[in-house]
């Protein structure tokens, strides 16, 4: 699961929004993808804010924990920890994620699992159905996965 970058999204950093500028909608003094980091001088321990997809607001904190001298290329920024999964890409913000994810929880897919004593299984719409619910049942945080993805936006 991931989100594709479908939505407006902004960054709140030293009381200036940064995003991206689109026609016709909310406009920013800079196009975030533009700026890189460094240029914000950021102190240690110094934070911002990033929300993604302006009807659900997806709030993100994000903390300069270090500043380092770039020894090796390749390495920075990284993620250091995070909490849960990403939610779907158009749940509907948190309310309706929270509802989802008690309604995929691993009691009803339990029940689930007994529903299926009740008739034939089309082995392809199962292996559908399993899918969908792996998603929701795997509630870890893998930051090996975050980290991959910035090594991506960073080439």
């Amino acid at each position: 699961m991931g989100w594709a970058d479908e939505h407006l999204h902004t960054f709140s950093i030293l009381g200036r929004r940064y995003g991206d500028a689109q026609e016709g909608v909310l406009q920013f003094c800079t196009v975030a993808s533009e700026l890189p980091l460094t240029a914000l001088h950021l102190r240690e321990h110094e934070g911002f804010v990033y929300v993604y997809d302006f009807n659900a607001w997806w709030r993100h904190e994000i903390r300069m924990e270090r500043r380092m001298l770039r020894q090796q290329p390749g390495l920075l920024p990284r993620c250091v920890a995070g909490c849960g999964p990403c939610p779907p890409e158009d749940i509907g913000g948190i309310e309706r994620y929270l509802e989802a994810r008690d309604e995929h929880s691993e009691y009803e897919f339990v029940d689930w699992i007994e529903s299926l004593r009740e008739g034939p299984i089309v082995l392809e719409d199962l292996r559908d159905e399993v899918d969908r619910w792996l998603i929701w049942l795997d509630r870890r945080f893998d930051r090996r996965i975050v980290n991959g993805r910035l090594r991506e936006l960073e080439a």
